[in-house]
């Protein structure tokens, strides 16, 4: 089975490499807000256009050299872009915003050959670029997003693979996840790992960093490097939760060929709450996200369960009441006394449930 993978590396550019990819970033930019203006414009006139009308007038505009010197397929996903907010828009979300100097910061490559090196990647109309040495992926070169950020320049590559035969499922090398916040989370094995809660580690230095930039004049050079600085302690905070959430996750996939989780509508969690925040630092929703793309490359099984009654079911003797779970942390069940650690048998209930799923895909008989 095909699957897509992102690659992520950080470019070795030329100084007139990185001036044309700001002199084409600021082009794209340019061509959205352009393209948005003309479809209000239609709008207000009657007239709705589609993205490939708005695509379809892009020749005209290369009359003028710094929009023909921009590959046209880069062109097209900036009207793509715009595209892509309006239908979120229909849906209920934010009315699109003017793409802001500050924040369009990266530009769409479509590649028209596949030729790749060891150190880096041809791009249309630039050339070679290289990356700091880092493992090439394998498979079949699709599009590159090139992003300007505070501490360079960095190129996520998509590529196209032929994915692992997938691995029969072994009831031995099962695994059931509970997540939590007293705990990241809690496996059916009855392991715990940490919360590393990435953003308290750091509450006081953006405290300060945030203090620095109220007190500088908006639009000042001041102000620029205030904000670059809070910029590079947030990445900072990003990239070691990233880190923590990659090596968790590998961890689990490789060792087991089937791995339950509960199916969180982690959005609808976040909204109420005075735990949102913690939610959101934990990453659950990137953790399952990671989990389940990697099952897939490694052709192990992952599987969502419904979450209802997890932590209130006894795992020995499937009693469900409110009363069992007695505190957040203790369970003791009232109809047989068996008492467990309260997200270790939510773990388990959740491997049960992954299992008996398994089981009715597959035909077999439930236990």
């Amino acid at each position: 089975m095909l699957v897509f993978r992102t690659y992520k590396y950080k470019l070795k550019l030329t100084k007139i490499q990185a001036s044309t990819i700001d002199q084409w970033i600021s082009t794209c930019r340019f061509v959205y807000n352009l393209a948005k203006e003309t479809k209000i414009t239609a709008y207000q006139k009657g007239v709705n256009l589609t993205r490939f009308d708005l695509i379809n007038q892009l020749p005209a505009l290369k009359e003028f050299e710094w929009i023909k010197a921009v590959p046209s397929e880069s062109l097209i996903r900036a009207v793509t872009q715009l595209d892509n907010s309006f239908r979120c828009f229909y849906r209920g979300g934010g009315f699109p915003k003017w793409a802001k100097k500050d924040e369009y910061k990266s530009i769409i490559f479509v590649f028209n050959t596949k030729k790749t090196s060891d150190d880096g990647f041809y791009l249309p109309k630039i050339g070679k670029v290289k990356v700091f040495k880092d493992r090439m992926p394998n498979g079949t070169l699709k599009t590159a997003v090139i992003k300007k950020e505070d501490n360079g320049y960095f190129i996520s590559v998509d590529f196209e693979s032929q994915t692992e035969d997938i691995h029969p499922v072994s009831e031995s090398q099962a695994i059931g996840l509970d997540m939590g916040l007293t705990y990241f989370l809690t496996d059916s094995n009855g392991c715990y790992v940490e919360n590393p809660r990435h953003t308290k580690k750091y509450e006081a230095k953006l405290r300060i960093k945030r203090r620095a930039l109220s007190r500088k004049k908006k639009g000042g050079n001041g102000y620029a490097k205030a904000k670059i600085e809070l910029n590079r302690l947030h990445r900072k905070i990003t990239n070691t939760r990233k880190d923590f959430l990659h090596k968790t996750s590998i961890k689990y996939v490789q060792k087991n060929s089937l791995v339950v989780v509960e199916d969180l509508k982690v959005k609808n969690m976040i909204k109420f709450g005075n735990l949102s925040k913690h939610i959101y630092d934990a990453g659950w929703s990137r953790f399952l996200y990671m989990l389940e793309y990697k099952c897939k490359n490694y052709g192990k099984t992952f599987v969502r369960v419904k979450p209802h009654f997890t932590s209130q079911m006894c795992n020995a003797c499937g009693h469900i009441a409110k009363e069992n779970r007695v505190t957040q942390s203790i369970f003791k069940c009232v109809n047989c006394g068996h008492g467990q650690n309260a997200d270790y048998n939510a773990a388990q209930n959740i491997l049960g449930e992954g299992i008996a799923l398994v089981r009715q895909r597959e035909g077999l008989p439930c236990a």
